[in-house]
């Protein structure tokens, strides 16, 4: 099967519009007749990519309406038909996913294939009660979890063994149950290490709840039955759209740097996953191309706590900027804004980019950035001590788009994305 690969890859810290580029990918895919799929490489449903569906659906018997959803286990390009795989480095979350298949359900038939790597971690109820009473406990000098415990669930897997989901979904249910108990008594265990010598009050039914297991099991068996188990990428598909989770300076390679992991994720968020991944596909596809995206918004963002060179009021940038996804939560806090070193943003793409460089046997590998919310900055780039043009991201092509807020589309209209090469 020949392919044609696209990598879309967050430039910064996360919230730059990723699902968005990967939904206009996979768009272009249906257009040509084509079948894509989304491979979903890093982080886990802690994720949330928000993809409005331009193309117009009936609603009733002639109202016309734009589907908006925030992915966070499917892939962004679901509404185009874009079948979804996780990779070994994903890590499910049974309760997040059964969650948002039956919002998806609301939004009418999604008649997509989901197909998870047979390696995935996935989370329990109790890793997320860790990372939510460890945030609480920690209180101002907390590290702006998102609460879905991601790293709590890996650092499970490093103590304590874990069948592979469809294992346990097989087990009888007393052996499940077993395996959950295990679970939360590793959770209290857990908690005192961090400091939390007892669990508060309003945490300790949930824990000790028997109906929350019960639940929990039911989650388990639906994402074991929807998501087919597979040992590597499916064949088949002539493009391929890799989706990335949050962005290069939020990487677990950074740690190497800063020494610590207190405001990192536990992923690699660039070129790492997908190489090694392209690799493997060596011997069931034959590549046509690769096509790197960086994808930032036109100033930054960032969630939680950590250090954030170039950070300002929002003010600054634009009093008027409403986020509709980024609300403002227990954990993360408000989202916070800041200017673009352009010359730091140029060097840490072009580094990421030089790990594709090695890749065999792929005619055409090029690098392009997409820039979003530019109505938001009068079509300029928010940089330290001003404002630059978009073309002075270095790249072979730069997608640009003005907004992917439903409320701007709706009440200014919609400049369609579109590229400019460079």
């Amino acid at each position: 099967m020949v392919t044609n690969i696209k990598v879309v890859t967050g430039a910064s810290y996360g919230d730059e519009g990723k699902g968005m580029m990967t939904a206009y990918f996979s768009e272009a895919a249906r257009k040509d007749g084509r079948r894509s799929l989304n491979i979903l490489h890093n982080g886990g449903g802690q994720r949330g990519h928000t993809v409005n569906d331009r193309k117009g659906h009936i609603f009733g018997n002639s109202r016309i309406f734009w589907k908006r959803h925030v992915f966070h286990h499917l892939g962004s390009g679901s509404f185009s038909g874009a079948d979804t795989y996780f990779s070994e480095d994903f890590i499910l979350n049974p309760i997040i996913f059964a969650e948002e298949m039956n919002e998806l359900g609301s939004l009418g038939n999604l008649p997509v294939k989901i197909y998870r790597n047979k390696k995935c971690r996935w989370s329990t109820p109790y890793d997320m009660m860790i990372n939510q009473i460890a945030e609480d406990y920690r209180g101002d000098d907390r590290h702006g979890s998102c609460g879905a415990g991601i790293w709590e669930t890996i650092l499970r897997y490093d103590t304590l063994p874990c069948p592979e989901l469809s294992e346990f979904a097989a087990l009888p249910k007393k052996a499940r149950m077993d395996f959950l108990d295990e679970v939360r008594e590793y959770a209290k265990k857990r908690l005192f290490e961090i400091g939390v010598k007892s669990i508060p009050e309003k945490w300790r039914e949930n824990m000790e709840s028997r109906g929350l297991a019960e639940h929990f099991l039911e989650d388990v068996m639906f994402l074991s039955r929807a998501a087919k188990a597979a040992v590597g990428v499916p064949e088949g598909y002539r493009d391929v759209v890799f989706e990335g989770g949050q962005g290069l300076l939020l990487s677990e390679r950074l740690m190497d740097i800063y020494g610590s992991d207190r405001y990192l994720t536990p992923s690699f968020t660039g070129n790492e996953n997908p190489v090694k991944i392209i690799r493997e596909m060596g011997g069931k596809y034959e590549i046509e191309g690769i096509e790197v995206c960086y994808v930032t918004r036109s100033y930054l963002t960032r969630h939680g706590a950590g250090s954030f060179p170039g950070e300002c009021p929002k003010e600054a940038i634009n009093p008027d900027m409403a986020d509709l996804t980024n609300m403002p939560n227990d954990y993360q806090g408000t989202l916070r804004y800041g200017r673009i070193d352009l010359s730091d943003l140029n060097r840490r793409i072009g580094e990421d980019f030089a790990g594709y460089k090695g890749l065999k046997n792929v005619p055409r590998i090029i690098r392009s950035a997409a820039v979003t919310h530019l109505n938001e900055t009068m079509g300029m780039l928010e940089v330290t001590g001003g404002t630059a043009a978009v073309s002075e991201i270095e790249a072979d092509r730069v997608y640009m788009e003005w907004s992917e807020n439903l409320d701007e589309i709706i009440t200014a209209g919609r400049v369609p994305l579109h590229p400019m090469d460079m």
